[in-house]
């Protein structure tokens, strides 16, 4: 299965985007916790992007692509703001709670793979997989 939507950068869109996943996975039988996972991923990834690529500007879109199949759910988000530095993040202290800056550690943590790619357009690529079967490997 594979369908793209294009969801245009506001916080409010980001439901609408989860409906869309959400409905594509149950139909394909995904397992209700790894959608309920991946709801979480994308909406910390959709969030960053509108928030911190965009500046939370409207009248931009983003393009989302879901490709499901026996073995994976895969959600590509594709941006044409301003790049994520993976210089500039530093993980969040889980022992020294704060107010935010989880985001990306909540994705990591929940997807198999996630890539981020720069496109040749100036945009970015975000691709978040999740397995059917994650083969035992530990989330914690």
């Amino acid at each position: 299965m594979h369908d793209t939507l294009v969801l245009p950068t506001q916080l409010t869109a980001i439901d609408d985007a989860r409906r869309w996943t959400s409905d594509h996975a149950h139909g394909a039988q995904f397992d209700p916790t790894a959608i309920a996972e991946v709801e979480v991923a994308m909406t910390e990834a959709l969030s960053n992007v509108i928030v911190h690529s965009y500046d939370e500007q409207p009248g931009e879109q983003l393009l989302l692509s879901l490709d499901i199949d026996d073995d994976r759910l895969a959600l590509g988000i594709r941006d044409r703001g301003r790049p994520f530095d993976p210089a500039q993040y530093r993980a969040p202290d889980l022992d020294e709670p704060a107010e935010g800056g989880y985001g990306v550690h909540l994705i990591e943590a929940l997807m198999d793979e996630v890539t981020r790619r720069p496109l040749a357009d100036g945009g970015t690529l975000v691709l978040l997989v999740r397995y059917r079967s994650n083969d035992g490997r530990d989330r914690s």
